[in-house]
């Protein structure tokens, strides 16, 4: 048998969606198919509540199980993937809330209304109506901003860039480099036709022709 549920939103009026789903299938597929149809985040996680007759949440049905409540405890937790519809809505509950936004309690008021007879050629669950202004999921959107806030911190406040001290500090490498290249006399200084360079005042030795620079090698 199918059954037809109605849902809303407590805060809101405008908010209307009617779901056909058999009964034999279980919370858990009616949670993926609301999921679906109000564009949820599938890596969120709901949970259900059923409601005692003040309103008062009453039973939960989670995703993941929390232990086995004792035989005949009609309080202890549910698992959604284990729980027909059947078993749980009859004549002393019909009604209970989808609780899609853990964190800030944002819910869904789900009622029970009556059966739904499908054609042959009809795919069950389905959404029989959809009105108004769909709810978001709040705390994705918060961490959504906090996110994009702490980015743009991070790019007005970029961090100290790495230096590879596995070879020294770069002072260190540049001074090898030099020494390499222009012997230990570059760090004495010279003096040239554009003034002193260097702190000991050295000299810089000239040659007349090649072959006298490399006679003193």
């Amino acid at each position: 048998m199918n059954y037809k549920f109605v849902l809303t939103l407590p805060k809101r009026e405008d908010f209307r969606c009617e779901v056909a789903i058999d009964s034999d299938q279980t919370f858990a597929e009616l949670s993926d198919f609301i999921a679906c149809t109000l564009h949820f985040d599938p890596s969120n996680m709901p949970v259900f509540f059923t409601l005692d007759d003040d309103g008062n949440r009453k039973r939960e049905i989670s995703m993941f199980g929390f232990g086995e409540g004792a035989e005949g405890d009609d309080s202890a937790p549910l698992v959604m993937a284990e729980t027909r519809i059947r078993d749980v809505i009859n004549p002393s509950c019909m009604e209970f809330v989808y609780v899609y936004d853990v964190p800030t309690d944002e819910y869904i008021k789900i009622e029970y209304d009556g059966g739904y007879f499908a054609d042959d050629d009809e795919v069950i669950p389905k959404c029989l109506l959809l009105t108004g202004r769909i709810p978001v999921i709040k705390s994705l959107v918060k961490a959504f901003i906090h996110k994009r806030t702490d980015d743009n911190l991070d790019n007005l406040f970029p961090p100290e860039p790495h230096v590879d001290n596995s070879r020294g500090d770069d002072d260190d490498i540049f001074a090898d480099m030099e020494s390499d290249i222009y012997g230990d006399e570059f760090d004495e200084g010279y003096d040239d036709e554009f003034g002193d360079y260097g702190s000991s005042g050295g000299s810089r030795t000239t040659f007349e022709s090649l072959d006298n620079y490399l006679d003193t090698m």
